[in-house]
Formats: structure tokens, C-alpha cells, sequence
């Protein structure tokens, strides 16, 4: 997610953005941002952002595998490039 390089972010408004018709977005961006005190002009409880993380911590995980192996694959030379169009060796 985009806006989590922004490290002193606490606030965010989405309202009006078509990411807001997803069913779980606002747990999604508290999953990803934990350090929000308002999203959507909504005071953001520890509760929520505990929950979130719950809810979308299968995803993170399985995420951060796949990019970790996709990376020592490159890095060992085991595939040339990244996406659809890869090259095994």
C-alpha cells in the first residue's frame, strides 16, 4: 500500500475514493497502517487495528513469502525476471 511509507501519517480521509465500496477496506488500511489516529473522520481504536491485523494477517504473511522467495530465486539465479513472462533456469 502507497501510503505506508509516509511513517507520521494519522490521518486519512478516503471518503469518496471507489477503495471505499470494498467490503473490508477500512480494516485493510488499518492492517497497514497501525499508526492512524483518524481514518474517514473516525477516531481509530486499539481494538480495531487489532482486529484488522487479525483479519489480514494470512495475506501479509503469505505475501511476504512469496516476494522472500521470488527474491532468493533471483538472487541465486534460479529465475531472470519477475512476473507473468519469467525465465526458470
Amino acid at each position: 500500500m502507497y501510503l505506508r511509507q509516509f511513517r507520521n501519517l494519522r490521518l486519512v480521509n478516503l471518503a469518496g475514493n471507489p477503495f471505499c465500496k470494498e467490503h473490508d477496506y477500512r480494516s485493510y488500511v488499518l492492517s497497514h497502517i497501525k499508526d492512524l489516529t483518524y481514518l474517514d473522520y473516525r477516531r481509530v481504536v486499539n481494538a480495531d487495528v487489532s482486529l484488522a491485523m487479525e483479519q489480514h494477517q494470512v495475506r501479509v504473511r503469505v505475501c511476504v513469502c512469496v516476494c522472500a522467495c521470488v527474491i532468493g530465486r533471483l538472487r541465486t539465479g534460479l529465475c531472470t525476471r519477475v512476473g507473468a513472462g519469467a525465465v526458470k533456469r
